[in-house]
């Protein structure tokens, strides 16, 4: 199962599943991940089966985390499934394009700060 739900991560770059499920993903993804960025596609070959994916995460996934020592996945809790309340989340790769959670610009939060309190007048009687 974590197999299969490896390398539909790696295929989709995101994806929906049950909280422990996702949370079992991270820990196995991880070390693939891991795998890959070490260039060793032999033992990458033994873990994922598919081709494609193996070229995915060689060509693709595994050079853009070279400077990253760890943390490739991001799991975003997003409330029950309707039909049996089971705790459901988004578990994707970090840095990835169009991700979920948009990267916090610090000079974005300054400036709406600052602009806020220049329009602030103060009231006179």
């Amino acid at each position: 199962m974590l197999r299969n739900l490896t390398g539909s991560l790696l295929e989709h770059e995101a994806i929906r599943t049950t909280v422990p499920r996702a949370k079992e993903l991270r820990r196995y993804a991880e070390k693939v991940i891991t795998l890959g960025k070490h260039g060793n596609e032999l033992e990458v070959r033994k873990v994922l089966y598919q081709e494609n994916l193996v070229r995915k995460l060689m060509f693709d996934i595994a050079p853009r985390f070279a400077d990253r020592q760890g943390g490739y996945t991001r799991i975003l809790k997003c409330g029950p499934r309707q039909s049996d309340q089971a705790e459901m989340a988004v578990i994707e790769l970090v840095g990835r394009v169009g991700e979920l959670r948009p990267k916090d610009d610090g000079a974005k939060s300054t400036e709406s700060k600052t602009k806020k309190a220049n329009d602030e007048e103060p009231k006179t009687q």
